[in-house]
């Protein structure tokens, strides 16, 4: 019983919050899980490696969902993708919506995770679209050429 309140203590408070949040798991549940483990231990295992992608996330400021996060762990990725993959959302989420925003359309987190995770081909499609608009935008323009910035230095004027 000490074992099972004290891994109940212990455990990370982003992936406790994320089992309350997900499954209704409360800390009197998670210390009933850790004392029948047998039982429980297929499905916990389960929920918890989707509450520690949601946990990942959330440390970021990122907006969480049971199945989405669900889904990442039935498609096979890590704790380390996860953990890896929420913070390139995090980092890239702002500048790409600008960018959307700019060019009249949206672009939301689940299609940054889509493109991220390599799980929707149309949201890394359209990431990619956003970026070559953007370097299209400022492809023409002399100052980004070589020599558009030339100084003049007052050879060949009169």
């Amino acid at each position: 019983m000490d074992i099972a309140v004290q891994n109940t203590t212990n455990a990370d408070p982003f992936v406790k919050q994320q089992l309350q949040q997900y499954y209704g798991i409360d800390e009197s549940s998670l210390t009933a899980y850790f004392l029948d483990q047998s039982k429980a231990l297929p499905l916990l295992q389960k929920q918890e490696a989707a509450a520690q992608f949601g946990a990942e996330a959330a440390r970021r400021g990122l907006l969480t969902d049971r199945q989405r996060m669900e889904d990442y762990i039935n498609q096979g990725f890590t704790q380390q993708q996860a953990s890896q993959g929420f913070e390139q959302v995090a980092e890239e989420l702002p500048n790409l919506q600008a960018l959307a925003n700019r060019w009249g359309v949206t672009f939301n987190q689940t299609e940054e995770e889509g493109s991220v995770f390599a799980t929707n081909p149309q949201a890394v499609a359209k990431k990619k679209g956003l970026a070559s608009q953007e370097r299209a935008l400022f492809g023409g323009s002399n100052a980004a050429t070589p020599g558009g910035l030339q100084q003049n230095t007052g050879a060949g004027t009169q």
